[in-house]
């Protein structure tokens, strides 16, 4: 789906986010050119195939990147809602075995404060340059744009990859007992996404759309999905900033619980 998306079409913006007053954007080609570069780094990484990749924070449009870097490196990915106190979090990331944990500022505090208790977790990589020592913006920096051939190499290798190998982990909110890890394969989130497009308007593409939930929750990470097939513009927000972009953005469609 990723390389689906990138190869066909060339927005600007393709995803969108403020934050602090500041707006963030990436075009087709530059959420493209990060997924890739991520990808590139996990892949020279010490990880082994189908290792675990965490990532805790608030929507933004490095969330995704982080999800398709990872897919794209043949690791399973272990969303963790931002809400959530240390301990919490802690079972889960113990729970799920992860190697590396991408963290937004406010979360990186959280994960920091029980380090000595995850020994598998090897790195921590803040999705701000002022969150901590190894983060996203200068990995990125750091790594040089893939050539012709590695891209070449990454996108035979999703293709060859089985439908039905380890795509996602998704916890349950705990609300009933501890949290329980769903395993949800690549076939799963496909066929969810491209079952549910049907029920979208037909003319979505370019059209802008506002995502709120949580990218950590399955029904809106599907969703992000169905709106990729649909070729539409992403405006990410959080529920303290949504009645402002809702008259800024004015959305074509938009989901809620």
């Amino acid at each position: 789906m990723f390389f689906w998306n990138v190869e066909q079409f060339d927005f600007q913006p393709l995803l969108q986010w403020e934050s602090k007053g500041h707006a963030f954007t990436y075009s087709t080609r530059e959420f493209e050119t990060a997924v890739l570069k991520l990808a590139k780094w996990l892949s020279e990484s010490d990880l082994e195939t189908g290792d675990r990749i965490a990532i805790y924070s608030d929507n933004r449009p490095e969330w995704h990147i982080v999800e398709f870097a990872a897919h794209l490196s043949g690791f399973v990915l272990v969303p963790v809602y931002p809400t959530l106190v240390a301990h919490q979090m802690q079972e889960i990331l113990e729970h799920a075995g992860a190697r590396i944990a991408f963290c937004a500022a406010d979360q990186m505090e959280r994960v920091q404060s029980l380090r000595a208790e995850l020994p598998q977790l090897t790195r921590l990589v803040a999705l701000d340059p002022e969150a901590g020592a190894e983060n996203l913006p200068a990995i990125l920096a750091s790594v040089a744009p893939v050539t012709a051939e590695e891209r070449a190499a990454f996108r035979r290798k999703a293709m060859e990859e089985g439908p039905d190998s380890l795509a996602t982990i998704v916890y349950t909110s705990g609300t009933t007992g501890a949290p329980k890890g769903v395993m949800l394969s690549h076939r799963n989130l496909v066929s969810n996404a491209l079952g549910a497009s049907s029920l979208l308007p037909d003319a979505l593409a370019g059209e802008p759309v506002l995502s709120v939930l949580p990218f950590a929750h399955i029904y809106e990470h599907t969703t992000i999905l169905i709106l990729a097939k649909s070729r539409a513009q992403l405006h990410v927000t959080t529920p303290d900033y949504l009645l402002e972009d809702l008259k800024s953005v004015r959305p074509r469609v938009m989901n809620l619980v």
